[in-house]
């Protein structure tokens, strides 16, 4: 339900569900079942009513998903610190390399 609750509010392109949890099988499907069914036809967007296997997904990196997000992150965070303390020179990013561009993530607190 809180799934649900999400996609009404932000309208999400993708889901990527990670996490402990999500490596007991079926249980995707099982969400996916309940995401398509919970809202009882009041969401009519192909993504959920024909792509659901596509919306909602499980992390390309698998278990190394977390990991490798901090670490870019953190190399991401060096770099924008290096520039704002003048090491370095400002430069202009095209929109797909921008790193001060905000991305939005749910994490399971576990990993």
């Amino acid at each position: 339900m809180g799934l649900v609750k999400w996609i009404c509010t932000l309208s999400p392109q993708r889901i990527i569900l990670g996490g402990g949890v999500m490596r007991q099988a079926g249980l995707a499907r099982r969400i996916r079942g309940e995401v398509v069914a919970l809202p009882n036809g009041y969401i009519q967007a192909p993504e959920m009513l024909e792509h659901i296997d596509a919306y909602i997904v499980q992390p390309a990196l698998g278990a190394n998903a977390g990991v490798l997000g901090r670490y870019g992150a953190g190399r991401r965070g060096m770099r924008v610190n290096r520039i704002l303390k003048g090491g370095g020179r400002p430069r202009h990013y095209g929109r797909e390399k921008c790193p001060f561009q905000t991305r939005v993530s749910i994490t399971n607190a576990a990993n």
